[in-house]
């Protein structure tokens, strides 16, 4: 699944007090994640540990950035004053965050091992959940000029400063239509990293289409209805076929696609939802990932019914179905997951015990039929 949340809400920079970098002590357990310990993250105007947003907070800065040469050191030093911090009580942009595990963290082999980007916001869509639709257009001015970036992986590459393994989760904006993308996009795959892209579906980058390995390419697509006629409703544009033949096409040419469902008041009636779940089935596409809108992160008893459905009627045809994401982690101790899934639990387990009596008096059936016909001989 993917690696981060996406930066979908306005948020205060929080940074990590300056001075040196202190000493990390590793040989006991503290708070922390992969994104602390081996992440950059490309933002608007400032590189940050990461970009997963929580409680109105979070993306831990780690310097300010308009493009050009990394100071890696620089990086690595606030990195360091961040992990400190969550040693001693919690960095203030860390708390609360559901991705903070407690354990021995090993010293990474490479400065970067992980890369969000995410400085970019154009979109070629307007869904209405999304903080380009509902956010002050002000917020999110400096991503209409991004920086380039690829210039400094090429650099990063060289330096030997980047795993070879390294993750790269893009969000946006649509990254497909970023100038850059196919050119990164065709670096990092032909460099051994893999790929989440967070995208609307509505474009297939060439790189696919002339033979670029899809392996290490995971697609996560937000398709959100069932219906076109409700999709239109949500994302004002009429794309409803051409985003899923894309995601056939990924699916075709090998990438990972997950679906995914950010159900809402609008888009959470049964025949909506099975509408979805069949065109599901017919792409042959296996993965599904449930969440909420994170402008409503105490949703209504509609969205919570919506989601116990989906979960469930999904899971039943096979299909991998996971909840929480940008919205559902907004505020993860709401606890929406344990809302839909207490009932869908004891929902399944009286499926359960109805389906062994079934099998108890069919068995039976079968018992007495066979008694009479020795009977009968």
């Amino acid at each position: 699944m993917p690696v981060v949340s996406l930066p979908i809400h306005p948020s205060p920079t929080q940074r990590a007090s300056g001075g040196p970098a202190p000493a990390i002590d590793r040989s006991k357990p503290y708070p922390s994640c992969r994104f602390l310990e081996t992440g950059v993250a490309f933002n608007r105007r400032s590189l940050n540990a990461c970009l997963v947003i929580h409680h109105g907070r979070g993306f831990p800065h780690l310097c300010d950035y308009n493009g050009g040469p990394i100071d890696v050191d620089e990086v690595l030093a606030a990195r360091a004053r961040i992990i400190a911090e969550n040693q001693q009580g919690g960095h203030e942009a860390c708390r609360g965050c559901r991705h903070l595990v407690t354990r021995k963290w090993r010293e990474p082999a490479h400065a970067i091992g992980m890369i969000f980007i995410a400085h970019f916001t154009r979109c070629n869509i307007e869904c209405n959940y999304c903080y380009l639709q509902t956010q002050d257009p002000k917020s999110y001015a400096d991503g209409a000029t991004p920086y380039q970036i690829l210039p400094e992986l090429e650099r990063l590459i060289d330096e030997g400063r980047l795993a070879p393994n390294v993750a790269v989760d893009w969000g946006g904006g649509e990254p497909t239509i970023y100038p850059e993308f196919d050119r990164v996009l065709e670096r990092i795959i032909r460099f051994g990293g893999t790929m989440w892209v967070h995208t609307n579906g509505t474009r297939l980058p060439k790189p696919l289409t002339q033979g670029l390995s899809t392996k290490r390419l995971h697609i996560l697509c937000s398709v959100d209805a069932g219906t076109a006629q409700t999709y239109k409703q949500m994302k004002v544009k009429d794309l409803f076929e051409i985003v899923w033949r894309n995601l056939e096409q990924y699916h075709r040419l090998g990438s990972r696609v997950v679906l995914k469902y950010i159900m809402k008041d609008e888009n959470c009636s049964e025949p909506e939802l099975r509408a979805f779940l069949a065109r599901a089935v017919q792409s042959g596409i296996k993965d599904l990932l449930l969440d909420i809108d994170y402008d409503y992160p105490d949703p209504s008893p509609s969205v919570v019914n919506g989601l116990r459905l989906l979960y469930r009627e999904a899971t039943a045809r096979g299909i991998y179905t996971t909840f929480g994401s940008c919205g559902a982690n907004f505020t993860p101790e709401i606890d929406v997951e344990g809302r839909f899934k207490a009932r869908t639990v004891r929902q399944g387990l009286g499926d359960l015990t109805l389906y062994a009596r079934d099998r108890l008096a069919f068995a039976r059936s079968r018992f007495r039929l066979a008694r009479r016909r020795l009977r009968n001989r």
